[in-house]
C-alpha cells in the first residue's frame, strides 16, 4: 500500500504542515508515502489511499474508485457565499462538498464545530471515521514569557484586510482602549501600511506601529507584545474555524482577545485564565479588566503550555493519529 499526498495550491503552508503530519504518521506504520505536486504524477495502485485538501482534488481518486482522505481546513462554499454571494456557487460548491465528504474513507475536521457543522448539513455519521486536528504552525517558546511583556499595554493586530478578518471593527475596539489608556499602543503587522495608516488616522488613534515581517521573524517582532486580536462576525464560517493567529499568539505569549463566536477556539482555548472574550464588537469589558488584572508569567506559560501539549503538538496528533488511520 502506498499513500499519496496530494500538496495544495491554496493555502500552501499550514495545509502542507497538516498533511505533513498525517504523512509522518503513515510513515511511522512503515507505509510508502508519494508526494505529487500535479495530477500527472499521480499513478495508484490497487488498496492505495490518497490524500486531499479540497473537495475537487476528492474526485480524482473517487472517479478511479480510490480510497481518499480528505483534510477540511474551512467550509469553503460557506466562505466563498461570504465574499462573492453567488447562490448559485455556493450550490455547486456544496454538491462536490457533499460527494467528497460522503465519500471519503476518513474525514480530518479542525474542529468539533466543524464536524457538527457537517454532519447536520449533509445528514452524515462520521464518528468512526474521523479526527479533529486544530490549525497550527507554531510551537511554544518558552522565552518568550515574561514581565516585561505583561507590564506593557500593547496590543498586536497581525493579518490582511480581507472584510472576515474584522480589522475595521478591531481598530474601532483599540480606539476604545486608547480612549482610556493614553499609553496603550497596537502593532500592525500588514503589508499595505498606506492602507493601515489611512485607517488608523480617519480613527484619530495616536500610538501604533505598522510593519510586516515573513513568519521565520514574527516572534522577534512580537516582542514585548501583551495582547492579540483576533474579532471575527458570527458566520458558520467563523464558527467552526480554528484561526493559525491563536496558535501564533500564544506561542509567543501573547494573550488573545478573541469573539466568543468562535466555536473551534472555544474548544482549544475557551477553559484558559488568559484568554479575553467579547460577546460583541462594542463589549469591551472583559479587556478592561484583563488589563487590570496582576499577571504572573509563569502561569501563563503553564497555561498555555497544557493547550499546545493537548491541541497542536505534533507529536501528539501523530500518535493519535495512527491507531486510526484507514490502512
Amino acid at each position: 500500500m502506498t499513500v499519496w499526498v496530494v500538496k495544495p495550491e491554496l493555502n500552501a503552508t499550514v495545509t502542507s504542515f497538516y498533511m505533513d503530519m498525517i504523512a509522518k504518521a503513515y510513515k511511522d506504520l512503515d507505509i510508502q508515502v508519494n508526494a505529487i505536486h500535479n495530477w500527472d504524477e499521480y499513478k495508484p495502485g490497487k488498496g492505495d489511499i490518497t490524500l486531499v485538501s479540497t473537495s475537487v482534488d476528492a474526485l480524482k481518486p473517487l472517479m478511479r474508485r480510490q480510497r481518499y482522505i480528505w483534510w477540511i481546513q474551512g467550509t469553503f462554499p460557506e466562505e466563498n457565499y461570504y465574499k462573492r454571494h453567488s447562490k448559485i456557487k455556493f450550490a455547486v460548491l456544496s454538491f462536490l462538498e457533499k460527494v467528497a465528504i460522503r465519500n471519503a474513507s476518513f474525514v480530518f475536521y479542525v474542529s468539533n464545530a466543524m464536524k457538527k457543522h457537517y454532519e447536520g448539513k449533509y445528514k452524515i455519521d462520521t464518528t468512526v471515521n474521523s479526527y479533529i486536528m486544530p490549525c497550527s504552525n507554531e510551537v511554544l517558546h518558552p522565552e518568550c514569557f515574561s514581565k516585561d511583556r505583561y507590564n506593557n499595554l500593547t496590543f498586536c493586530y497581525a493579518g490582511s484586510f480581507s472584510r472576515w478578518q474584522c480589522v475595521e471593527q478591531t481598530l474601532d475596539i483599540y480606539k476604545k482602549i486608547e480612549d482610556v489608556y493614553p499609553q496603550a499602543k497596537l502593532l500592525m503587522l500588514v503589508k499595505d501600511a498606506e492602507r493601515a495608516k489611512k485607517m488608523l488616522n480617519e480613527r484619530g488613534i495616536k500610538h501604533y506601529e505598522i510593519d510586516f515581517v515573513p513568519v521565520e521573524q514574527l516572534q522577534e517582532r512580537m516582542e514585548g507584545i501583551r495582547y492579540g486580536f483576533i474579532i471575527r462576525e458570527d458566520e458558520v464560517l467563523n464558527r467552526v474555524a480554528t484561526p493559525t493567529k491563536l496558535s501564533t499568539y500564544m506561542a509567543n505569549g501573547i494573550i488573545p482577545i478573541y469573539s466568543d463566536c468562535l466555536d473551534g477556539l472555544n474548544e482549544v482555548v475557551g477553559a484558559s485564565r488568559f484568554v479575553v472574550k467579547m460577546s460583541d464588537f462594542d463589549d469591551i469589558q472583559p479587556i478592561m479588566d484583563s488589563i487590570k488584572e496582576e499577571i504572573n508569567p509563569e502561569d501563563v506559560r503553564e497555561d498555555y503550555r497544557k493547550h499546545f501539549e493537548e491541541y497542536y503538538t505534533p507529536s501528539t496528533h501523530i500518535q493519535r493519529m495512527k491507531q486510526l488511520l484507514p490502512r
